[in-house]
Parts: structure tokens; sequence; C-alpha cells
């Protein structure tokens, strides 16, 4: 699969400005080109923003399209058109109303995206909401909602706690896997069991209506198609239809309605 970017690495991101600009407290930028930008508290940028780097530390919102080789978003960030990165590091709540395009982007905490994401590498700790995305690598620990379509080259997700929802998974490589709560640990595994009796953690899930890889590993998922050359199903899955080219593994307590060899 080939990665589509904004913008080419033989065309590495430029400014043609060298001043750079601190935004201090309630503070207001009007948008412009910069070599550096820095948000310090509750700062807004009311216009477009190109800059080498921007980092945004409290309660950064950016009204415009940002452009910029470095984002770095710590406490909360709010960006009300697309954005355009080289690398993108969001520690917190990142919320992004159109597109994202970056080389590498990672985030820690909560990040809701309203339209699709085109990535190298996206790495995920927590919250992922979005429209669609395509990635050359892909990996989330937590809980991901995407609407349509989730590609990758290699496509990795640990569930943590509560569901799960995806339109369509492609790839070469898809891995799927649900927390095990106290695998070593008998007073843990005790304290999950009788938290989740109590509703405190959910149980982890997934939901998916076709899978499609060369190999493909899944747990705790509820999918209608899965498609591949190599399918591992593993324990809490329920699929309607497993469609394979050369090996497939059931889990005893997976549920597979239907088995066909292609």
């Amino acid at each position: 699969m080939s990665t589509p970017t904004l913008r080419s690495k033989k065309e590495p991101f430029t400014t043609s400005r060298s001043e750079s600009v601190t935004v201090r407290g309630a503070g207001e930028l009007g948008g412009g080109t910069y070599s550096r930008v820095l948000i310090l508290g509750s700062g807004e940028v009311s216009g477009d923003l190109c800059a080498d780097r921007v980092r945004s530390m409290g309660s950064g919102e950016f009204h415009g399209r940002v452009e910029a080789t470095t984002l770095s978003s710590l406490g909360s960030g709010e960006i009300g058109a697309n954005l355009v990165a080289g690398q993108v590091r969001a520690f917190g709540a990142l919320a992004i109303s159109s597109n994202a395009e970056a080389e590498r982007f990672s985030a820690f905490g909560a990040c809701e995206i309203g339209g699709r994401v085109l990535a190298e590498e996206m790495k995920i700790l927590g919250l992922l909401q979005c429209k669609r995305v395509e990635a050359g690598a892909f990996r989330i620990r937590g809980t991901v909602e995407i609407d349509e379509l989730l590609s990758g080259d290699h496509v990795e997700i640990r569930l943590s706690g509560g569901q799960s929802r995806i339109g369509q998974i492609g790839g070469k490589s898809v891995e799927i896997w649900g927390r095990k709560l106290g695998k070593r640990n008998r007073l843990l595994r005790a304290v999950g069991w009788i938290l989740g009796g109590v509703g405190l953690i959910r149980r982890q899930s997934l939901r998916v209506e076709i899978i499609e890889a060369d190999r493909v590993t899944v747990e705790c998922t509820t999918a209608d198609v899965i498609r591949g050359r190599h399918v591992d199903i593993g324990p809490s899955c329920h699929v309607g239809c497993v469609e394979y080219a050369e090996t497939l593994d059931v889990h005893k307590d997976s549920v597979v309605t239907k088995r066909e060899r292609i």
C-alpha cells in the first residue's frame, strides 16, 4: 500500500519569515507565517497559520488552517480547519474539525477528527474518533471509533475498556487484541472480576463490518466478514463468515457461523 501524504519528502516545509511569536494568557494572534509560534495559557489564532514549529501549552484554539513542520499540543487543542504537519504530538485533548495529514501522528488522551486522517505512522493511547484513516502503520491502545475505513500496511488495535467500532479494516496485517487484566497476578485478576461485576470496568469489544488482510488475528471482535490468507480467531469473537486461503484457527470460546476456503 502506498501511503498518501500531502507534502512530499522532497519538498520540506519552509517558512519565508524567521519571526517567532509568543501568545500569553488570553491573547490572540491573527494568523500568518512564522518561524515559531508558542501559546502559553488560553490563546487563539484567528486566521490560517504557517509555521516551522507550533507549540500550545494550555488551551490553544486555531480557527483556520494550520500547516507546520511540528505541532505539539499539551492540554486542550482545537483546530477549526485542516491540519497539515510533518509531526503531530498531542497530550490531553485534541479536536480537529476537518482533515489531518502528517508523516507521524501521535496522541495521548482524546483525539477527535471530523474528517479523514492520512499518515505514514499513527499511534494513539486513549480515544480516537474520526471518519476515515489511511496510514502506513496504525497502532492504538484504548477505544477507537472510525465511521468508514481504517487501512494500513500494519494495523494493531489493543482494546482497553468500552466498545469500539469501525466500518471496515483493510491491510497487509491486522491484529486486534483484548486487554487481559491481572494475567499473572491472582489478586489483580480478582479485583478486575469484582470491578467488572459492578460495572466499574467495561468489557472491551470491537464491532466491525469487514476485515480483509493477508494475515488476520482477532480477539473480542464481532464481525460480519473476515477475509484473509491466514486467519486466527481468538477468544470472545462472533463472526458471520470467514473466508480464508491457507490457514484458519478458531478459539473454542468463539463462534463462526460460516467457514469458506477460497
